[in-house]
């Protein structure tokens, strides 16, 4: 009776502290992270566009020659502006545009919807990488192991929150695609990946 009420303010500790994790990332969702560059991507490819963004460097190449834009007026507030403003994601989006067309579905969402509902697919990622390590680790149930792996990697989680990264559902599709038994399976997993 005694341990069965110890395991259950184990699993309670356990979901208050991943629920606190998971409602500051929340909270933090509407920040400027990596995620705008995929989302921006995403919302590039739909349209048909270079989803580098490359094509804004050709326009400042264009405007400087024309001197619309003259190199000594670079530094100045407005026309500094104004290029940072054309600059904004050139070169940003560095991933393969097979992970621009997965993430089609989450930018039909507002941005802020959209950074929310990634969030949550990496916080998902995160905790099922945390189970399948217990499992291959013969630690399934162990809060403590849970824990030790989480304060030893608490610096990469942090970041990894603060810009909505991409790193979390790339290990859960690692570590899914070695701990499966089927072939085909770990196969898919792994080829999702790129």
């Amino acid at each position: 009776m005694f341990q069965n009420a110890i395991e259950k303010l184990d699993c309670c500790r356990n979901r208050f502290i991943f629920s606190l994790f998971f409602i500051n990332g929340i909270f933090k969702s509407e920040n400027r992270s990596d995620f705008r560059d995929y989302y921006n991507a995403s919302i590039r490819f739909t349209q048909e566009n270079n989803l580098y963004n490359l094509d804004q460097i050709e326009v400042i190449l264009a405007k400087l020659r024309s001197g619309e834009i003259k190199i000594e007026e670079i530094f100045t507030p407005k026309v500094f502006l104004q290029l940072k403003d054309m600059m904004e994601g050139v070169g940003s989006y560095i991933y393969p545009p097979t992970f621009a067309f997965l993430l089609i579905p989450i930018s039909l969402f507002p941005y802020g919807i959209a950074s929310a509902i990634f969030l949550t697919l990496n916080f998902l990622a995160l905790l099922g990488s945390l189970y399948i390590l217990s499992i291959r680790f013969h630690r399934k149930g162990n809060l403590l192991f849970i824990i030790a792996l989480c304060i030893l990697n608490l610096k990469f989680l942090e970041n990894h929150q603060n810009n909505n990264q991409v790193s979390l559902i790339l290990i859960f599709l690692i570590l899914t695609s070695v701990h499966t038994n089927k072939n085909w399976l770990s196969g898919f997993y792994f080829l999702s990946q790129s």
